[in-house]
């Protein structure tokens, strides 16, 4: 999560959630600060942009505090977008050149190369 006040919010998420503090980074020199939170098996990231240009200032200018990006772990990735295209119908398109459904807009910055794009 991109945040305007890490500090504030990482209290929040220690007191109010529950989680744990496991890592710091960043600091001025770099442009950010981070802290890695953990409940169980949740890990969250919040990040606040010490920099003007940094992507966590520029975000939190337009959006305020907010999730940015989201990573999601699982055993069995065929398994596990097999049920997210069946529980949302309609949100997923096939499009030429592509083996199968496929997400659409791609994001910014594939992962692998299973992701499909013309």
């Amino acid at each position: 999560m991109y945040v305007e006040d890490l500090d504030r919010e990482a209290a929040e998420w220690t007191t109010r959630f529950g989680f744990t503090v496991v890592g710091t980074a960043g600091g001025a020199e770099e442009g950010f600060r981070s802290v890695a939170l953990r409940q169980g098996k949740i890990r969250l990231v919040l990040t606040e942009g010490t920099d003007d240009e940094h992507e966590a200032s520029l975000y939190t200018v337009l959006h305020g505090s907010g999730v940015a990006r989201i990573a999601l772990r699982t055993t069995d990735v065929a398994a596990a977008f097999a049920y997210a295209v069946a529980a949302a119908p309609g949100r997923w398109a096939s499009r030429s050149g592509c083996p199968g459904p496929a997400w659409w807009p791609p994001p910014p910055s594939p992962a692998s190369e299973t992701w499909c794009t013309p």
